[in-house]
């Protein structure tokens, strides 16, 4: 009797992981521009590495979780880090277009 072989997810399902993984980078990154309004985008930026850190670290170490292709792995992370950094870039556009006068 042969081990059975360890299950892939179809690519189309990371695809969708993905967008599902912006999404929701792109609306923590609105609460983030909120919390940080009035402060840089260094203190945004920190924000946004920790919620990626838990992405980076699989990339980091080697250690990919059985059935996850090496792209996933390393997409992953920065589409948490460029969906935050998005979204905290658009609240800040908004807040300022809301505060000009006139």
């Amino acid at each position: 009797v042969r081990p059975a072989a360890p299950l892939r997810p179809a690519p189309a399902l990371l695809v969708a992981l993905l967008a599902v993984n912006a999404v929701a980078a792109v609306i923590a990154g609105l609460a983030a521009g909120r919390m940080t309004s009035g402060r840089s985008l260094y203190t945004v930026f920190l924000l946004a590495i920790i919620p990626s850190m838990s992405s980076i670290i699989p990339v980091m170490n080697g250690t990919a979780p059985i059935g996850e292709p090496q792209w996933y792995l390393v997409a992953r992370p920065v589409v948490i880090l460029l969906g935050i950094l998005i979204g905290c870039v658009l609240d800040r556009r908004q807040s300022d277009a809301l505060s000009l006068p006139g």
